[in-house]
């Protein structure tokens, strides 16, 4: 687990996040809609529990879209409202339908996959000289951005 509290969204947050992610996923033609596969459930709490960075736009959203609107007005007007945080709570919302075994098999998506090297597979790479520049030249490298130097991102 996180070092990060873990993010605990109330029912009513959930039903919230239900409808609005509806509107970004609502399904059909052989896809399940966001609701279908449990966004709002386990899923969310998995998503947040993986990039803890995303709770607090997601709940800012969540926590703003009125109760008893429009799903989808609500969602244009935090679109328009905060677009980079917009952003981020569609990832969140995404990334949780593509966790789901549901979303996965409708998808035909099997998920990651291990691939085992072969005992003799560097010298099938190796044997034609072709990746020979890359190991002269030696390692090189940009440093990644921690999460918290990521545009948008802001932990609760």
């Amino acid at each position: 687990m996180s070092a990060v509290a873990a993010v605990r969204l109330e029912e009513a947050e959930r039903e919230t996040l239900r409808a609005l992610a509806d509107v970004l996923i609502p399904g059909g033609e052989g896809m399940p809609s966001a609701s279908d596969v449990g966004v709002a459930g386990k899923w969310i709490d998995r998503t947040l529990g993986a990039r803890p960075d995303l709770a607090a736009p997601l709940l800012a959203i969540v926590r703003s879209a009125a109760e008893g609107k429009d799903p989808a007005a609500e969602v244009e007007r935090a679109r328009g409202a905060d677009a980079a945080a917009f952003e981020l709570f569609a990832l969140a919302v995404s990334g949780a339908y593509l966790l789901s075994p549901k979303a996965k098999k409708a998808l035909r998506y099997p998920g990651p996959r291990r691939n085992r090297a072969y005992p003799d597979e560097a010298e099938h790479y190796l044997a034609d000289d072709l990746i020979e520049p890359v190991v002269q030249r030696g390692p090189i490298y940009r440093p990644t951005p921690s999460s918290n130097e990521l545009p948008g991102a802001r932990l609760p």
